[in-house]
């Protein structure tokens, strides 16, 4: 595991203990409505998309994206603690 402390799909934030990981899209991070969520589960990261890269996440359409932790998306409104049961 490298030098991580944490395993994956955790992440640890400077805010948060470490946490469930979730990729974010450019275009939520930049406002866009979160239309596609998918919760992270013990082998892989969650994601978080607006609706035009939840339909098409080739690599060319799905420019950037941003590891957050739970928290963190919960705290932006993306997440909510239905979206994590």
């Amino acid at each position: 595991m490298g030098d991580w402390k944490y395993g994956y799909p955790n992440v640890e934030c400077a805010a948060h203990m470490p946490a469930p990981g979730y990729a974010v899209c450019k275009h939520v991070l930049d406002g866009a409505t979160a239309d596609f969520v998918e919760a992270a589960s013990l082998t892989s990261l969650g994601q978080i998309l607006c609706g035009p890269c939840s339909r098409d996440p080739s690599p060319g359409n799905v420019e950037e994206l941003l590891l957050v932790c739970s928290h963190c998306a919960m705290a932006k409104g993306w997440l909510t603690s239905k979206d994590l049961s």
